[in-house]
């Protein structure tokens, strides 16, 4: 009988090591937390495959560094706008709030989310559900109150 010990380790370590991963060409499967991307992604339930990021645009979900060079925060994100180096990002499941970075900054992109199942979906451009920001919080809020089965 083999034994895996779990190893917990600090996100910006991890997010940092999955970062140089992208940088040269591979790729990595992470498991989300939070609830930022919420619907589509489900906090502690699904995986994102991350790929290195490439003919980025606006509606790509993207790893990005909203932080700074001394302390690095790392969001999964899509992308609501890019005007020239600077970028705006937004959560689906946020109603209000937008981060900011720099198309360096960018580590990768999400090709596919991954369900426990194992089942896979192709990320969408989710311009309708941008086009869907001023009844978001109402579809988040009935979407909060649904069964775990539903969702």
């Amino acid at each position: 009988m083999i034994k895996y010990d779990h190893k917990i380790y600090d996100n910006n370590i991890l997010l940092d090591e999955i970062t140089d991963i992208l940088k040269s060409n591979g790729e990595v499967v992470l498991k989300t937390r939070g609830r930022s991307m919420q619907p589509f992604i489900r906090d502690s339930i699904d995986s994102v495959l991350l790929k290195s990021p490439f003919d980025i645009k606006v509606g790509d979900v993207v790893l990005a560094n909203v932080g700074t060079q001394q302390r690095h925060h790392y969001v999964l994100h899509r992308i609501d706008a890019i005007d020239g180096d600077n970028v705006t990002l937004m959560g689906d499941g946020n109603c209000v709030g937008k981060e900011y970075c720099r198309m360096s900054d960018i580590s990768g992109k999400v090709i596919s989310i991954i369900r426990p199942s194992g089942r896979t979906f192709k990320v969408t451009s989710g311009r309708l559900w941008k086009f869907l920001l001023p009844i978001r919080p109402y579809l988040l809020y009935i979407y909060a109150k649904l069964p775990d089965w539903m969702k």
